[in-house]
């Protein structure tokens, strides 16, 4: 894939992932929200430059958690953070290594616009996932691949094939 192709798939924003994801996740947070009372915690696994988080912020401010998850540090994080005054926290890390660092039942939310497909065990990565959100948590996966017809310890909520397979999954 060429520059282009990976900033339209990693580094886009809500709207620019769409072509990949293509499942408004803002107006899901919002009836999330609407049922909650505690903080909510929203973590986009394959963050990259943290665009989507950008858009998170802009629509929810501070009465979300937001965290980002990368294979490596970028650049422009520090700069983010400054600008939203620490609204955003940027990790470096694996998806196979999700419980190593968050606690268990931390996040509401699991967003990941392509970026799990980089795990090397699917499996691992998704066993990971479930262990760090809470029950009754949403995560929201894009796969560049043919995704397995069931999710262990999640029930299928929503299921769009285009040109990724998009599901959305609740931690049972």
């Amino acid at each position: 894939m060429d520059r282009t192709g990976w900033s339209l798939s990693h580094s886009a924003s809500l709207a620019g992932s769409l072509v990949q994801f293509p499942i408004q996740i803002v107006p899901i947070m919002h009836s999330y929200l609407a049922r909650t009372r505690h903080k909510t915690r929203f973590l986009d696994l394959g963050c990259t430059e943290g665009n989507a988080l950008l858009d998170l912020h802009a629509e929810f401010g501070d009465s979300i958690e937001l965290h980002g998850l990368s294979l490596r540090h970028f650049p422009g994080w520090p700069g983010i953070t400054k600008k939203i005054k620490g609204a955003i926290q940027f990790h470096v890390g694996h998806a196979e290594a999700l419980d190593r660092k968050f606690p268990k039942n931390y996040f509401d939310f699991i967003r990941s616009n392509l970026g799990i497909a980089h795990a090397t065990d699917l499996g691992i990565a998704l066993e990971k996932a479930r262990k760090v959100l809470r029950k009754g948590g949403l995560l929201m996966i894009s796969l560049g691949m043919p995704a397995p017809k069931s999710f262990p310890g999640f029930e299928i909520v929503r299921r769009a094939d285009a040109f990724t397979t998009n599901v959305i999954l609740r931690k049972k």
